[in-house]
């Protein structure tokens, strides 16, 4: 009996301590579980910047922009748990040019983030360019190595692009001339400066013959057109035609003329070019054409 009396005693000395003022126990109580609720929710906030490729939807394949910059500068930002994955996560920005069908766009860059990042800046934010048909050309190839003269494999060689990048293309220059491998190509305008956004087929040639230093020059090339029985539907040959020679027969030389052996419907053939005595191609010249029969008159 003692004991359950001690204890008894005990157990309201414990809950006159526990309950002595309680409010103030129980507010303490729950501020320390805001608080560590709180600092469990809170992480690190950084920004980092992104160096990403634009990439374009939505162009048809007979269509190509013009005035796109290459690369797009992404700043983002959010916790450091999800910033550690970013590299993954985040897409290329985008340019949708669906409803361009051709001419001038001013056009906001998309860049779609994961969950819980914050899109800082885009730069640039909008690209303002164009939309153009796709034109195709013949152009000659041209090799040069100190005290050399390099002929290629093919000669000509077809490039592709906006209409009027393709205008301003006067050649293809091959660059890094090594001998036993084929060599890279680089479209060039009538100053020799670099053309971007064009595409060479095909883009490598291979070096055929190295002679001794001949001077080169690149003429324009007339094609006969076909026998009156034949209709030129298209073709495709060279503007211009690269020849070689001594320099005072060159400085003469204004203009070639070419013949083809024709037939009717599509085909490619070498150009029989007309050459003065003392010049000579580098190379054979082809061209792509196609013709249909002159339909008689009921």
């Amino acid at each position: 009996g003692r004991n359950w009396k001690r204890c008894g005693v005990k157990l309201r000395r414990l809950t006159n301590r526990v309950l002595h003022n309680w409010q103030a126990k129980l507010l303490a109580l729950l501020a320390a579980i805001f608080i560590w609720y709180q600092l469990r929710a809170v992480q690190l906030v950084v920004e980092q910047t992104f160096t990403r490729p634009l990439q374009i939807i939505g162009l048809g394949v007979d269509r190509s922009a013009v005035g796109l910059p290459q690369q797009v500068q992404v700043q983002i930002k959010g916790s450091t748990r999800l910033m550690s994955d970013v590299q993954r996560t985040i897409g290329s920005p985008v340019l949708d040019l669906s409803k361009v069908n051709q001419g001038p766009f001013n056009l906001p860059v998309q860049v779609q983030l994961p969950p819980g990042l914050v899109l800082v800046r885009v730069n640039p934010d909008r690209v303002l360019g164009r939309v153009e048909l796709v034109s195709h050309d013949m152009l000659p190839v041209r090799a040069y190595a100190p005290g050399e003269s390099i002929i290629v494999e093919p000669s000509q060689v077809e490039v592709s692009g906006a209409e009027s990048q393709v205008m301003r293309a006067a050649a293809i220059v091959a660059t890094e001339v090594t001998p036993g491998r084929k060599i890279s190509l680089i479209p060039v305008d009538i100053q020799g400066l670099p053309l971007s956004g064009l595409t060479l087929q095909p883009d490598k040639v291979a070096v055929t013959r190295r002679l001794p230093l001949t001077a080169y020059k690149t003429v324009p090339l007339k094609l006969e057109p076909p026998p009156g029985s034949l209709t030129l539907v298209s073709s495709r040959v060279p503007r211009q035609v690269l020849v070689m020679g001594s320099i005072k027969l060159l400085a003469a030389l204004g203009s070639l003329e070419a013949r083809v052996s024709w037939k009717t419907g599509s085909f490619s053939a070498p150009l029989q070019v007309t050459l003065p005595k003392g010049i000579e191609l580098p190379n054979t010249v082809w061209g792509s054409f196609e013709t249909r029969l002159v339909q008689p008159v009921q």
